[in-house]
């Protein structure tokens, strides 16, 4: 149970870092008076804090894309399946007010692979 819990955790951390960091990303229409304007960055959205410290989890190598605003779609390789299999467990879970998706991925080969929505 400690273990799911401290997985948890961290998913959370790296999908709440992933939320600041499409904020950070985020392009707002400014206007088109000049040009790359309508693509300009809103100036508070770069404000750069420092990152926390994550301890290693047993997930390797996530990634996340960006969907829409609000919206992320992140693929997760986990060290071992039954880390794969904790982590299927989060299926539902709420994470900064809204419920997340965890399934396994079909495509891979070794079942150590998840896509969280």
């Amino acid at each position: 149970a400690g273990d799911l819990q401290q997985q948890i955790q961290i998913l959370q951390m790296q999908m709440s870092s992933f939320a600041q960091q499409m904020d950070r990303n985020s392009f707002a229409p400014q206007g088109l008076g000049t040009p790359g304007a309508l693509f300009a960055p809103q100036p508070a959205l770069f404000s750069p804090q420092p990152a926390p410290f994550v301890p290693q989890p047993a997930a390797k190598r996530p990634r996340v894309d960006a969907m829409s605003a609000g919206q992320a779609t992140g693929e997760v390789r986990f060290a071992d399946v039954a880390a794969t299999q904790s982590a299927l467990q989060l299926h539902g879970s709420a994470l900064e007010g809204h419920a997340i998706s965890v399934e396994a991925d079909a495509r891979s080969k070794d079942g150590t692979k998840i896509i969280v929505r």
